[in-house]
């Protein structure tokens, strides 16, 4: 596998050769400074780009020109990633190794298509499209209490800090919904085409200057790609909030975050990783022993921590009487870790477990992808990198980081169920 990154000054454009795969993909990037203003309008860009364009105005002619291009994919996705907000859109297609001369192109052509040329004359968006991307927002914000697990999550974030990006919203927010209007969705289209960080990565049995070529003929924007900053996000914990909200639902979720003192991103993305994996990121976990099996407390509990902040969140869900016993237990395991109290046995198992997942994302495009980007963004090791560096941690890594770990907030969502 062959990785080369190529600043052609109004983006990046990564390219990853590899005979791996009978499929090309390529992922189009963009990103800006997050602005909980423009999250739910950057929502509806991604849906909207992918409904219509000049050339494919409907969504039957969309669907008939994927047909020809042997059922080529192509999706979108918006998220946060720390300091930033993120529109990604991707492409699969089949190699033209097995379809026909010049497909690769074509495909490419279909995507940079629906892209950079939106069906929005008299500089507003298809109205049809436009409609039906709001009307999924709606909904999802709607209905985004609905699922008590996300619900739970985001208010123990919004509790946390509230003024921090990871407690905005990432379904949106109706408020912002309702100002959107076509024209104005058009005109923050062009600005994020103009002005957006963008990072291109294709990855395949490809010709790299083929690739290059094809990309600088047939994607232009008007202004160099900014420089980027750090996307990292630091929360700090002075005093533990406690927040209980009410809800008719059976099971409570309770939901613990807390804080690492950590600024090395080798501590955040290897000993981070093996700590909470032993606290609760299996069945056999001290939370899931203690809190689950041996006092039979919780219907579930695990751990799980994100790479982008020093943020580690610890969920279960359990009978509201259970609360204060299982907080007991939360905070009895975590000591337990920090005074070393563990067998050498789970730090081979958190090994084996990484490092297996570590060598099946090599196999999969889309992981490839990813990786590449957050060594990009963040720093982070590469796929073969980390699968070295992980032989590296030992158990006293892990009693250090532990010491590290500090509770912030507890929220549960309370259910009827006691």
């Amino acid at each position: 596998m062959k990785y080369k990154k190529h600043n052609l000054g109004k983006y990046n454009l990564h390219i990853i050769t590899t005979n791996r795969f009978k499929k090309v993909s390529v992922m189009i990037n963009f990103k800006r400074k997050i602005n909980k203003e423009d999250m739910t309008i950057r929502r509806l860009l991604s849906d909207c780009l992918l409904e219509s364009s000049l050339k494919y105005p409907s969504r039957r002619l969309i669907d008939m020109e994927v047909e020809d291009l042997y059922g080529i994919s192509i999706t979108s996705n918006a998220y946060t990633s720390g300091n930033y907000d993120i529109l990604s859109f991707k492409s699969t297609f089949l190699n033209e190794e097995f379809t026909e001369v010049g497909m690769n192109k074509k495909s490419i052509l279909f995507m940079l298509e629906l892209l950079l040329n939106p069906d929005a004359s008299n500089n507003s968006f298809n109205k049809y499209g436009f409609d039906l991307g709001k009307r999924i927002i709606k909904n999802e914000i709607d209905t985004f209490r609905e699922y008590p697990p996300n619900y739970a999550h985001q208010r123990m974030l919004e509790v946390m800090d509230k003024k921090s990006p990871l407690s905005y919203r990432g379904c949106g927010y109706i408020k912002d919904l309702n100002k959107v209007t076509p024209k104005k969705l058009y005109n923050y289209y062009k600005s994020v085409i103009n002005e957006d960080i963008i990072d291109i990565v294709v990855i395949g049995n490809i010709n790299e200057e083929e690739i290059i070529n094809l990309f600088k003929e047939n994607f232009t924007r008007l202004n160099n790609n900014p420089s980027s900053e750090s996307h990292f996000i630091k929360l700090t914990t002075k005093k533990v909030k406690e927040k209980v909200e009410k809800s008719h639902i059976n099971q409570s979720r309770l939901v613990v975050g807390c804080t690492v003192d950590i600024e090395s991103v080798k501590e955040m993305q290897y000993a981070l990783n093996f700590y909470s994996f032993i606290l609760g990121g299996s069945g056999d976990s001290l939370l899931f022993k203690n809190v689950r099996e041996k006092n039979s407390l919780c219907y579930h509990i695990s751990s799980s921590y994100n790479i982008i902040s020093n943020l580690l969140t610890i969920k279960a869900g359990i009978d509201a009487v259970n609360k204060d016993k299982t907080i007991m237990l939360i905070k009895k395991c975590m000591e337990d870790i920090k005074n070393g109290n563990f067998d050498d046995i789970e730090i081979e198992k958190a090994r084996t477990i990484y490092k297996n997942s570590c060598i099946e994302m090599l196999d999969n495009e889309a992981s490839i992808m990813n990786n590449y980007m957050s060594h990009e963004y963040l720093d982070t090791d590469l796929l073969e990198d980390r699968i070295k560096y992980i032989d590296k941690i030992t158990k006293e890594d892990v009693i250090n980081v532990a010491s590290k770990v500090k509770i912030n907030t507890i929220y549960m969502l309370e259910g009827d169920l006691k």
